[in-house]
């Protein structure tokens, strides 16, 4: 058996300033994760319009 340190003992609950940090981490990441696929379509339909406009 490996020996972890970071391991959480099993009689030892998890806080609940953990939890609310764990959280609000994945609503940060998931929203981070959205505004990038958002700003990438924004970006390919810039891009397609000024090619079919020929400005680029």
């Amino acid at each position: 058996m490996i020996d972890n340190e970071l391991a959480i003992p099993e009689d030892q609950p998890i806080d609940d300033d953990d939890v609310f940090a764990g959280n609000m981490l994945g609503w940060m990441l998931s929203l981070f994760f959205a505004y990038t696929i958002f700003t990438s379509f924004y970006v390919i339909w810039w891009t397609w319009d000024s090619i079919q406009a020929g400005q680029l």
